[in-house]
Parts: C-alpha cells; structure tokens; sequence
C-alpha cells in the first residue's frame, strides 16, 4: 500500500510540475496530457454495463477507479485506443493499472501512435508483468506524431486497466 501512495504523491507532484512549467508561457512548447474526456474504442466490453467501457480510460478518475476501469472480455490480442482529436507529437503515455486484483495482465504489451488505427508504429513495449496498483510510465523511442494511441496485449487475455494519459508537445493555453 505504501508504494501506491508514493506513486500518487510522485504522480501530483508530476503534474504540478507540468502545470506550473505552461503558465503564463502561450505560444510556447510544453508537455501535456492530451487524452482527457478525448473518444475511446476497445476491441470488446467485459459487461454490457457502462461499468467497463472505454471511457473510463481517459476520465481522470484514478483514486475511485475500482468500480470504473477499462476491462475487454477474454479474447486474442485484446487493445484499447483513443482519438487525440489531432495530431500530436506524443512523448510518452501513462497507464495506471488496477488496485484489486488481476493486476498480473498488464503485460506484453504494445503502445502504438498513428495518424489512423490502421497506420500504427510502435511507441513503447512493456514486457510486465505489472503489479497492483501500479504507475507506468511508457516513453516513446522518440517523439511520435499520431491522432491516435492504441495499446494492446499480444496474448489471449483480458486487458484491463484503471486510466491512461498521453503526454504530447503542445503550444501553452495558459
């Protein structure tokens, strides 16, 4: 339990960070999540409730995720994607995984960007497998320009997962 809670710390103080560095600088170039409230898709829903769905991926409700995360059925090679709206130069995506239980999963997974799903390159591979409640931070090769972010797990499994962030270089709006 005490390595989650030095993750959020470490996780607030990131974004505090982040936040402060774009105030006051518009026109300039910062790093920002750019997937919030953004449209999701997953390759299936584990239940035909809103419990699960792909939205809860990009809702920025991490500390309350154990009823809403993102969870697929069982089935081969299993993804989650977002549209960023536009293109992006994306340098490295954030996922938290699940505080519970079947944390093991997050594993063998590919992070892809693209202009389209179907245009995909390789961003980040994260071998796991990952632990309970977990913070991972996934930094592309090199910067990445693509509206879309896809990640996937190259298995038959489940993928699930509590929120993911996608940090890109942006022009300051503060």
């Amino acid at each position: 339990m005490m390595d989650f809670v030095n993750s959020t710390k470490q996780t607030q103080i990131l974004q505090d960070v982040l936040v402060k560095n774009c105030q006051g600088r518009k026109s300039e170039k910062c790093v920002e999540d750019v997937a919030h409230k953004k449209p999701t898709g997953q390759s299936s829903t584990y239940s035909p409730t809103a419990q699960y769905n792909s939205s809860h991926g990009v809702d920025r409700l991490i500390p309350s995720g154990i009823v809403y995360m993102v969870v697929t059925n069982r089935e081969r090679n299993p993804f989650w994607w977002v549209n960023l709206g536009r293109e992006y130069l994306v340098e490295r995506v954030e996922i938290w995984n699940r505080k519970d239980c079947s944390t093991e999963r997050t594993r063998n997974m590919d992070v892809t960007v693209g202009p389209t799903l179907n245009e995909m390159k390789l961003c980040a591979h994260y071998k796991g497998p990952s632990q309970t409640g977990e913070h991972l931070v996934l930094g592309c090769t090199k910067r990445m320009r693509g509206r879309y972010v896809k990640l996937q797990i190259q298995r038959t499994d489940y993928l699930n997962f509590l929120e993911v962030k996608v940090f890109a270089l942006k022009t300051c709006s503060n």
